[in-house]
């Protein structure tokens, strides 16, 4: 094979190492680096959908990631507004969609209780 053929080649494919590795690292990677404790009830109120970003892989830090229409939030996931909203809000989606994610909670029956023999 020619010399320069093979230059050429490696030249080729070290450009493109190059663009697929900047794509890489400018691609919507985005993670919450710290969160709130506190959010407005009319705030939380207009949030359209919620993600939980765990504290693995890329992102260090666990947070409920909520998206309002023109804002990402991040929020403590221990806060009990935040986590009594996403209960609701799964509820709400089960209903509608009859797909429900975990266990449904069933009545157990009662047992009976023994007589003692006097």
């Amino acid at each position: 094979m020619d010399l320069r053929l093979v230059n050429l080649l490696v030249l080729a494919a070290f450009f493109c190492y190059l663009q697929l590795s900047e794509a890489f690292i400018n691609s919507k990677i985005q993670c919450c680096t710290e969160y709130s404790d506190r959010i407005p009830k009319k705030v939380l109120q207009r949030v359209k959908s919620y993600k939980i970003q765990q504290a693995n892989g890329i992102c260090n830090l666990r947070a409920v990631v909520l998206y309002t229409r023109h804002k990402t939030l991040c929020m403590n996931p221990k806060n009990k507004h935040v986590m009594r909203w996403i209960k609701k809000k799964n509820k709400d989606q089960c209903q509608k969609t009859s797909t429900c994610v975990g266990k449904k909670k069933t009545k157990r029956p009662k047992k009976k209780q023994k007589n003692p023999k006097t």
